[in-house]
């Protein structure tokens, strides 16, 4: 089942976040360095971005999640996905400029703070096209 293979990868995802120093009650503002929260599939990177911007369709100018950004983009059949500065949304069809390092992404979502979109002129980027679900192996 879908839902449960990502409830289990979200469990990861916390766990790895708290052993790379996070705690429970940390400020929703930016994750401390080394934390790195992005959704269990999709996630491409952190990558740069300019006033000319490298995702050029904004679907939303705040309070988005991953989860809805990504739709939004499905919806509107573009490739990636990508959330910046706490809850923009943007779209295209092309990669951002140039990927950093994911401490570069920072801020935590203003609508989920267990998720990271972006930083300031930092996109956190998604890809749109569905993972597929892993068929188990015959018993």
């Amino acid at each position: 089942m879908r839902t449960s293979w990502m409830l289990t990868a979200v469990a990861a995802l916390g766990a790895a976040v708290m052993a790379c120093g996070g705690q429970e009650g940390d400020s929703p503002g930016l994750v401390s360095s080394g934390a790195l929260a992005t959704a269990a599939s999709g996630y491409v990177g952190c990558y740069t971005d300019t006033a000319t911007r490298a995702l050029p369709t904004r679907l939303a100018a705040s309070n988005s999640t991953v989860e809805n950004c990504v739709a939004a983009a499905q919806a509107r059949r573009f490739a990636y996905a990508g959330l910046q500065y706490g809850g923009e949304c943007w779209a295209g069809n092309k990669l951002g400029f140039r990927l950093v390092s994911n401490t570069q992404c920072n801020m935590r979502c203003s609508a989920n703070t267990a998720e990271i979109c972006g930083g300031s002129w930092r996109n956190s980027i998604y890809s749109t096209t569905p993972t597929p679900t892993p068929t188990p192996a015959p018993t």
